[in-house]
């Protein structure tokens, strides 16, 4: 399952040099402590903000909270301002066709 997450860097607590070796940390790290099941697609620094958006093919939603949650190393200075399920768009396609398809046969019908 496809996961678009979007986060900002949350600095309290920490001076701004800090933060920044904590993230080095985390990006030494990141592909090391990936889980099983888990795989990276992409990730994207959001240009002059303390932001970052990922794209994550995880086998289920446990496995992403369990990670982010309790392995990543700025898991304390981490704000998740959104974690979406992304579909398959050719697949809602294919449902979409059969359901107006479903449609066009009631009209005809009624």
């Amino acid at each position: 399952m496809l996961f678009y997450i979007q986060m900002r860097w949350e600095a309290r607590g920490l001076s701004h040099d800090e933060l920044m070796k904590l993230e080095l940390k985390e990006t030494e790290n990141a592909a090391a402590s990936l889980p099983k099941g888990m795989k990276v697609i992409g990730i994207w620094k959001v240009a002059s903000q303390h932001r970052v958006i990922v794209i994550v093919d995880v086998e289920s939603a446990e496995i992403l909270d369990r990670h982010t949650m309790l392995t990543l190393p700025m898991r304390g200075h981490l704000e998740y301002e959104q974690v979406w399920a992304l579909c398959d768009y050719d697949k809602f396609a294919g449902d979409l066709t059969k359901y107006v398809t479903g449609l066009n046969t009631e009209q005809k019908a009624g």
